[in-house]
């Protein structure tokens, strides 16, 4: 894995990454996860299992594909805000439904954290 990560890191920032099979859940994925400044993708994808919340580095990163009510996305503010307590940054990236930039504000607004206007993609 080692390897692997050196040839893809061309640059100094932390890479997400996601994986899709329970088997690379384990010390040696963690540690290389850890020695490269990665960050562990937290996923709610049914078809992919779940990531444990490890505190591998600076950034937790979660990305939330299923549409969500407020009612339904109250456990992951939860679970992001443990997150927050570990990490110097956590990024959550929702499906993009309508209702996504309110669940957003509401989960900023529970972390007690400023409102950000959400920014334009880059082009």
């Amino acid at each position: 894995m080692s390897d692997c990560w050196t040839l893809c890191s061309g640059r100094s920032t932390a890479r997400p990454v996601e994986f899709r099979h329970e088997s690379w859940f384990c010390e040696e994925t963690y540690g290389a996860i850890r020695a490269h400044g990665g960050a562990l993708v937290v996923t709610d994808e049914e078809k992919w299992p779940r990531a444990p919340l490890l505190d591998l580095g600076p950034i937790a990163y979660f990305r939330l594909r299923r549409g969500y009510t407020t009612a339904s996305f109250k456990s992951w503010m939860a679970e992001v805000a443990s997150a927050a307590a570990l990490h110097d940054e956590v990024h959550v990236y929702l499906k993009h439904d309508p209702e996504s930039p309110a669940l957003a504000q509401r989960l900023l607004q529970s972390l007690a954290l400023p409102r950000q206007a959400p920014q334009p993609p880059a082009h």
